[in-house]
């Protein structure tokens, strides 16, 4: 049997499910039948991310706002209601050089308090709780010299004098919340160590999404991987969803197909970053999922003729998983 992985991140007014389905029903109108379709949800942040992961079965409670303290004032009344599931969306907290500070205050935690929290749960139930990285901040620490303190001083050209107090001041931070630095500390200007010190864990959405779906052991059997995305161009080269697939892909052997609204990118730079082939899908700036399938159907045949495979139908499963099952 044929094994088609379908992964995708929102296209125009198609969130990432809907955009999932629709890929994947142009693969099964013009698939063969002896091949089987998977379709997995994936985003970076926000709605559509929460959305991903209600379809993959990993729903739970959400905050998230782009001002530091608001966001502190979120999580401490979501973590009053001891929910099984709490994400913390960093993804869309802007910028703030005392975020880890500001978060804590609008909590209204002290970091002995955040200790005692993180020991002593309020009534014994875990939360388990998720911060969502930014994905170009993943692996960011939280100190040194490419801690959140060095990467904003250069950026603002900072007296290094400054810098090292700022840096100084996170130091003393983390230690006091007893968390060692460690990779996407940094990330979100160090709210991410709040996280942390309250005993969460921290991941990117495309992790997320790749955890709740089995992604990688379903990549490591797929024939065919079609990722879904928006724009495809070297100023994104198709967004996190894309390049973290890509690198998932590059383990095994199935070659990688992006289909995206615009694509504007050399067929040597899709080559240098993983991916076999990609084909615009056109349908103006916001087409709806219905579009999508019918401009995919074309480039699914064209594909699976390649394959020798036989117009017959395809067998659709709803996440990756499900082949394993």
């Amino acid at each position: 049997m044929t094994r088609v992985l379908v992964v995708s991140d929102r296209i125009g007014d198609a969130d990432p499910p809907a955009a999932g389905r629709a890929l994947g029903s142009a693969f099964l109108a013009a698939g063969a039948g002896r091949s089987l379709v998977a379709v997995v949800p994936a985003a970076a942040g926000g709605a559509d991310l929460r959305r991903a992961l209600e379809a993959l079965g990993a729903e739970g409670e959400w905050v998230g706002h782009p001002d530091p303290a608001e966001l502190g004032r979120l999580l401490a009344a979501a973590l009053a209601e001891r929910p099984r599931r709490l994400y913390v969306d960093l993804t869309v907290l802007k910028s703030d050089a005392g975020a880890p500070l500001r978060v804590l205050e609008g909590a209204g935690l002290t970091p002995s308090g955040v200790v005692a929290l993180r020991a002593r749960p309020a009534d014994g139930r875990e939360v388990d709780l998720v911060g969502v990285l930014p994905p170009e901040a993943a692996t960011d620490p939280l100190l040194g010299i490419d801690g959140v303190a060095a990467r904003q001083g250069f950026l603002t050209l900072t007296p290094a004098a400054e810098v090292l107090r700022h840096d100084a001041t996170l130091a003393a931070l983390a230690a006091d919340l007893g968390v060692p630095d460690a990779p996407g500390l940094g990330a979100a200007r160090g709210a991410a160590l709040v996280v942390a010190a309250l005993g969460g864990r921290l991941a990117t959405g495309f992790e997320l999404c790749a955890a709740a779906s089995g992604l990688a052991r379903s990549v490591a059997v797929a024939d065919l991987v079609v990722a879904g995305t928006d724009t495809f161009t070297v100023g994104d080269f198709g967004g996190p969803v894309v390049i973290g697939l890509a690198a998932l892909a590059s383990e095994g052997g199935a070659p990688v197909l992006a289909l995206a609204r615009e694509v504007a990118i050399s067929t040597r730079e899709l080559r240098r970053h993983g991916i076999e082939a990609a084909h615009a899908l056109g349908g103006g700036v916001a087409p709806a999922a219905s579009v999508i399938a019918e401009r995919a159907l074309p480039v699914a045949r064209s594909w699976h003729q390649a394959a020798g495979g036989e117009p017959e139908r395809l067998r659709a499963l709803p996440v990756a998983r499900s082949w394993l099952r």
